[in-house]
């Protein structure tokens, strides 16, 4: 079963079953999520276990499910923003060489003084909701914030399709979690960094997010993305853009 909805690149090999280094038994098969995903290339002689489904959490089924859950954002005078940000060192250790997921300590603060200065130019009544990395501990997470020029915010580990019932936009540097937001139909603004970069470097993952409208590059306002995501976002484009990419109708098969 897949652990994230695609790989960073088009053939990057099958994660080792078992502690002893076998890759891919005869007795299993590989559920694929992505459309444009090669891996099966790696393993000559066994394309036929191989299934590319698409990824669970993206099937209309399961959202349309979600959605009847979902409560109505739009009548609170106060809006709520989402911001994930990624699993980092602590202030006084430095990124390995060949590390890009888990990032330094000065990226998110970076990101977090981007977005608090961007905030400063709108008239909306904003609360932000942090969620942390699963992996990023609460007290450097406190520290980070802490030290940052966030105001007005809360810290939450609890489940994103909790949380969806309950925000307005998210914001966010690379992580394929924004995906699951946006596919259902949060505006979801994700804001470029050395991060996402490495990832485009595969032009099928760059097609895909920069076709996002509420993609953010180094030189664009993030103000007027947030602007745009309160005031006048349609969801559809971006939905149907993403279905390109991952197949639907699935979770019956």
């Amino acid at each position: 079963l897949p652990h994230s909805p695609h790989d960073i690149r088009e053939d990057i090999g099958i994660t080792s079953f078992d502690e002893f280094g076998q890759y891919f038994p005869e007795f299993c098969k590989y559920w694929n999520p992505f459309k444009y995903s090669r891996i099966e290339e790696k393993m000559p002689g066994r394309s036929g276990d191989f299934l590319t489904f698409g990824y669970p959490a993206f099937d209309s089924k399961w959202i349309d499910y979600q959605e009847k859950k979902k409560l109505n954002v739009n009548e609170n005078t106060k809006k709520i923003g989402l911001i994930l940000i990624r699993n980092f060192y602590d202030v006084n250790t430095k990124v390995p060489e060949g590390e890009f997921f888990t990032v330094s300590y000065k990226t998110n603060m970076n990101f977090l003084n981007r977005l608090s200065d961007s905030l400063k130019n709108l008239s909306h009544d904003i609360h932000l909701i942090i969620k942390p990395h699963p992996k990023a501990s609460l007290p450097r997470t406190k520290e980070l914030i802490e030290n940052s020029n966030l105001e007005n915010y809360t810290i939450s580990y609890e489940p994103f399709f909790e949380q969806i019932k309950h925000i307005d936009f998210v914001v966010s540097t690379y992580t394929t979690s924004l995906l699951l937001t946006q596919i259902c139909g949060v505006p979801t603004i994700l804001v470029e960094d050395y991060v996402q970069k490495y990832v485009n470097e595969w032009n099928i993952l760059e097609d895909m997010y920069k076709g996002l409208s509420l993609y953010v590059e180094e030189d664009e306002s993030l103000s007027d993305k947030i602007k745009i995501a309160l005031e006048s976002y349609d969801s559809s484009k971006d939905i149907n853009h993403l279905r390109s990419y991952f197949p639907d109708n699935n979770l019956d098969s």
